[in-house]
Order: structure tokens, then sequence, then C-alpha cells
């Protein structure tokens, strides 16, 4: 009997979508947790910090929790020792204050572990820097395998752990890619630890090679197992200071990049992490839709945490907190989508802009204030309900598994776009994060690439929804028949060229 399917051009439009919520087990109390991350210029001063502890006064059902960001962006990583025991000094003194304010939870965000991106004219680090694949040094972001780093990164958060801090948030710097470089690390020390080849060039021309699949998957491992031995590092500095400091990963959607896996069910668990923040990119009310984009990745990245992670607090960023960019309202229905994607608390990073502006961001807390029952009521009567629907598939070893090409490996190819079936979602096809969950599997682009045969038959023993690229792949593996259907020629349409299906 054949599978029956249904095969779709992917169009531009725009509706509602429906849902159903999803809680992590084990969760806090007091949910949703209202958190807020504060740089330097809040509490640099005293006169700022005292400004900034009235403002909080004025809601105190809207703060449950403070996170002080160490330092400010743009910033180097490897900032010297010496300053860092400073920041830790001044750190210890406002945790105490909030506390003795009324904050009941205070914490630490350290902004820069491995360094979110290179600053020109700030390069003052002595520790070894990040290499792409193209051989260009980073400026200002580490080398996640060197000893002189793993002994820093150590002694960094061993002063954080010393401040009374109830929570350290290590942030999404936290990765292999779309750092300084777009692909690290192929520095020197990386190279002779992977043991291959110690000419960076010669092992870029063999990753590109489209026969050397298990070389990229031991690649994309190695660089996976660095940074969980990084994650490691990091909770046993923490823990040997004080073991009751919570640790929590921020980690970014899938849909920027698979490289080097970027397992973040591994990497919490070593670090010991209790909380994960799941974010991704949608700072401005520009263009609205993007929160479809990000709500979608933040369920994929709630869908890996491991199980001990009882505090899932959404990132909502409003950089760079200018007031008209993003409405209330807009925070607002962010922030509750993300409720049902999986989160069930926030940190919110709002009040940033600069100091002296905190009366621009009353009518953001009287709205959280607000609506703090509704999102309460969501999270009890949704919690443990698993989000139901279409499984838009995606795989952590995308790139790794991937067919190359003339372009090689070291290239993003629209057709492994994760996003591309999400305006179905707009359209009011209902989306699951989790296959197992799931009615029914959507196929978009080449994404199928990166399943096996065996477990692309397991999909075709259910629904399946898969657009003309994907149904290629399935043809080159020989599964063809099985859908029924097969590749025709292109049709010209007056706005492009569409690849026509026929049926069989």
């Amino acid at each position: 009997m054949k599978i029956k399917f249904i095969v779709y051009l992917i169009i531009m439009l725009t509706s509602g979508f429906s849902l159903s919520a999803h809680c992590q087990d084990g969760i806090p109390e007091d949910v949703p947790l209202i958190s807020y991350r504060i740089f330097p210029g809040q509490y640099e001063s005293d006169e700022q910090f005292s400004r900034f502890l009235e403002f909080l006064n004025e809601y105190p059902d809207a703060v449950d929790e403070i996170a002080l960001m160490d330092e400010n962006f743009p910033a180097p990583a490897g900032l010297p020792l010496e300053a860092v025991e400073k920041l830790a000094e001044r750190l210890e003194k406002r945790i105490a204050e909030l506390r003795r304010a009324g904050i009941r939870s205070v914490g630490i965000n350290v902004a820069h572990t491995l360094g979110h991106w290179d600053v020109p004219g700030m390069d003052f680090t002595p520790l070894p820097p990040e290499v792409g694949h193209d051989g260009t040094r980073s400026l200002t972001c580490m080398c996640h395998n060197s000893p002189e780093f793993r002994e820093y990164i150590q002694k960094k958060y061993s002063l954080m752990a010393g401040t009374g801090a109830d929570f350290i948030w290590v942030d999404d710097d936290f990765r292999a890619h779309n750092r300084g470089q777009r692909f690290t690390c192929f520095c020197s020390i990386c190279l002779q630890k992977f043991g291959r080849d110690k000419d960076r060039a010669e092992l870029v021309a063999k990753l590109n090679l489209p026969e050397n699949v298990s070389l990229r998957r031991d690649w994309t491992e190695f660089v996976a197992a660095s940074h969980e031995g990084l994650a490691r590092d990091i909770r046993t500095a923490v823990q040997s200071v004080n073991p009751e400091v919570e640790l929590g990963l921020m980690t970014i959607g899938y849909s920027i990049s698979t490289y080097g896996g970027y397992p973040i069910h591994r990497w919490m668990t070593a670090m010991g992490a209790t909380r994960g923040r799941p974010g991704h990119g949608f700072y401005t009310d520009e263009r609205p839709g993007l929160l479809i984009n990000k709500a979608l990745d933040v369920a994929r990245q709630v869908r890996d945490y491991p199980s001990g992670i009882r505090t899932v607090a959404y990132e909502m960023e409003n950089s760079p907190y200018i007031t008209l960019d993003k409405s209330v309202r807009t925070m607002i229905n962010e922030c509750t989508l993300a409720l049902m994607m999986g989160c069930n608390g926030f940190a919110l990073n709002v009040l940033n802009r600069y100091e002296g502006s905190l009366e621009d961001f009353h009518p953001h807390l009287q709205a959280i204030n607000a609506e703090r029952s509704r999102w309460k009521t969501l999270v009890d009567s949704s919690s443990g309900l698993p989000l139901a629907g279409f499984w838009s598939a995606d795989h952590p070893m995308l790139m790794a598994n991937r067919v190359i090409d003339e372009q090689g490996w070291f290239n993003k190819h629209g057709d492994y776009n994760i996003q591309a079936p999400n305006q179905l979602f707009e359209m009011g096809i209902p989306f699951a994060a989790d296959p197992a969950h799931a009615q029914a599997t959507i196929l978009a682009g080449r994404v199928a690439e990166a399943f096996t045969t065996e477990e692309l038959k397991a999909m075709l023993s259910r629904s399946v929804m898969l657009d003309p690229f994907a149904l290629d792949v399935l043809w080159e593996r020989g599964l063809g028949e099985l859908t029924g259907v097969k590749p025709g020629g292109d049709v010209q349409f007056g706005y492009g060229t569409l690849q026509r299906v026929a049926v069989t």
C-alpha cells in the first residue's frame, strides 16, 4: 500500500497559529520566574544603583530575580584576572545589597567565556586565539582547547563563585560557530589534539571532499567533546568554591548552525546545569514574523535540555533597548509564546539602555505585573503537556551528515534551512518540536540527508509532508517508490521557477 503524502510548494502567507503548551517537569514553585539581566551601567556607580533599587521597589510583584552581567558588550574575552578580581569584589557587594533590598535570588551572568565576536582595537589578551577554517585568527575570541585558556577560565569562574551568587549563567558564546570566526577552531593546539592533520589547509581540504563523511563526523565529535570538557572544567571550578551555586547555560537555535553538533544536552549534563536559557534573534518588531522563527527554535532547544533543568528562562532580548523598536504588547506576546514553547520563566533584557533612562520602562513592568497571573495560569494548566502537531524535521548533525558538492563543506546552503517550513505554521498548521509527540513529519529542502535510510523509512511509515527538494533526496536514497510520486520538470511562473512534481 502506498503512503499518502501532501506535496507542497512553499508560499508566503500570513495567518494565525494553533498549538498546545509544554512545560518541563520539576519546575520551581513560583512560576513563571521573572528575572532581569542587568548590565554594569545600572549598578557600577552608587548613585545609579540607588536609582535602580528605587525603580525595582515600585514593582515587587514583577521582580523575582536579578542577574548581574559582570561586563558590558562589546568587550574581548580574556579580561586580565586582576580586573576580574575587581569585578568580583564589586559584584559581591551589589549581590549583598540586592538581597537586603528584598530580591530573593541574585546571581551573575558571565558575559564572556570564549568570546561573542571580534572587537577591533581591543586585542589585548595574551591567551591563544581561535583560528577559523580559512586560517584567520580571531582578535578577541579564545581557543577552547588551549591549556592557558582552561587555566584562566577556571580561575575566572572560581572568582565568580566566591561572590555569594545564587547562580551563574554561562552565556551563549559557549559554542564553536559564528563567534570571532564562522567555524572554529583550527589552531595548532586543536589540530594536534585531533591528531589527524597538523596542517590546517590539508585538513580543511579533506573536510571539503564529498567522500569524507566519516572525517567530518569525527571532527564534529572532536569539537563537541572539546566543549564538553570545558563545561566540566567550569563545573569543577564553581563547585570547588561553593557547591550550592546553580549553573545555567544559555543556548541558541539550531537554525543558526549545527557546526560542532551543538549537543546542548551533553554540555549541560557535563556542566551540572540546572538552568537553561533558550534564545535566538528577535530584537525589534520591525519584522514581527521573525518571532515565529525564534519561538520554534526555542521549542527545539527546550526539547533537548536534560531532565535536570528545572528553570527554563526564555531570553527576551530588546537590544539596543530603544523603546520604540519593540512595543510593550509585542514583548508580552513574545513571553506568552515562550511559555507555550516549554519555558517556565523569563530572563528579561529590557532595563539596559543607558543610565537615567529607567523611567522609559515603567510601561514594561506595569504590563508584566498585569500579565503575571495569566502567565501563571498558563504554566500551571499546561504542565506536562507536549506540543502536538507536525514535526518539522531537524537534526543536530545536519552539517556533518549533509551531502557535499563542489562548494565544499564550509558553506551554508539554503536547501538546509530548517526554518523553511515555518510559513506552514503561520498558515495555522500546528508544529511539534519533538517527533515523539508528532502526528506527522515535514521534510523540507535537503534536511532529509541528515537521517539514516532506516530513520527515513520509519518516517515514511506514517504521514509525511514534503516538498520537491525532499522528494529528490528520497529518490536518491532509493526510497522514492514509497512516496507514490516522483520529481518532474520545472514550471515557469511569473515570479520565478518552481519544481514540478508528477504523481505516478
